[in-house]
């Protein structure tokens, strides 16, 4: 027999999840953080000296109101998606004025949904985080067949998001998903109820080499190797890994006597994508900021 799954059931007041389902959902989340959201929602006694689940069931339990699994989503987003994901970045006109009604800007976005028939496979959802604006996307993606267990097999439809953060007195929005119809879709929404212009951010080869110059340690570099630049055929891109590659490749070149340096890398061809260990960035127009810290740093440079 087909080994069956316990899933989340839905209550009147919110959810009811199984400790399985809980330890996968806490699994990214800082300790420290979980502990903050706990004393944030109230809860006076805290068995700090347990594992994560444990101290979340002995707080909390297995039941979640809707504002509770929706604050754990958040935190587990930030942890998960946010560090980890390429994010697409865009530039608009600042706008100071503030979102007094953030209910009505929901409903604003689930109207157009409604009144462009796009509401039988779209669901949109938004949430404030600090200064900025977290848009998602739902969307429900292709049947796949997954295996359970040997020879036990589901037809399953997961569902699929476009992520997108928005900074309305910055005038920078990040935005983070594969279906570019999608994406665009959330443009044209973003466009008509915020009535701005966002235009895409190029990263060329140039910022690339600011960021290499700036950010210490490099762990990654990638250069292509168009054959009108360089001259030769046969090599479509080098990549060099490494925990310090810039330092890397000068001793390489001085110590083991190997004409291989990075001066003779930037001769090749442009610089398409670099990492450090608080970011990366591609000529593609990606970035991804691990370290919330350099975020600002980074965006500034990126625009320069």
């Amino acid at each position: 027999m087909a080994k069956v799954k316990k899933m989340p059931k839905k209550m009147q007041a919110g959810f009811q999840y199984t400790p399985e389902i809980l330890r996968e959902l806490l699994n990214p989340i800082n300790k420290e953080e979980l502990l903050t959201l706990l004393k944030d929602w109230g809860i006076k006694k805290i068995a700090q000296e347990l594992n994560k689940v444990e101290t979340f069931l002995k707080s909390v339990g297995t039941k979640l109101s809707q504002k509770q699994i929706e604050d754990l989503w958040l935190l587990r987003e930030k942890e998960l998606i946010f560090r980890s994901r390429s994010w697409i970045l865009f530039k608009f006109t600042k706008n100071s004025q503030e979102i007094k009604d953030f209910h009505n800007i929901q409903q604003q976005f689930e109207q157009y949904l409604v009144s462009h028939q796009l509401k039988f496979n779209n669901e949109i959802k938004l949430y404030t985080l600090r200064d900025e604006i977290y848009i998602n996307l739902i969307y429900h993606g292709p049947f796949r067949l997954y295996e359970e267990n040997i020879y036990d097999f589901k037809v399953i439809r997961s569902v699929q998001r476009i992520r997108c953060l928005i900074n309305l007195k910055l005038g920078i929005l990040r935005m983070n998903g594969r279906s570019l119809s999608k994406i665009q879709l959330i443009l044209n929404m973003i466009k008509e109820i915020f009535g701005i212009n966002p235009k895409k951010i190029p990263i060329p080869a140039y910022i690339i080499s600011d960021f290499i110059k700036d950010e210490k340690p490099i762990k990654k570099l990638i250069v292509t190797c168009p054959r009108m630049v360089g001259g030769f055929s046969g090599i479509e891109k080098i990549v060099v890994e490494g925990p310090n590659v810039v330092e890397g490749l000068y001793n390489l070149q001085s110590r083991q006597e190997i004409p291989f340096s990075f001066q003779g890398l930037q001769k090749v061809g442009p610089w398409t994508e670099a990492k450090s260990n608080s970011a990366r960035i591609t000529n593609r127009g990606e970035i991804q900021i691990s370290d919330e810290s350099h975020q600002e740093r980074l965006l500034d440079m990126i625009q320069d």
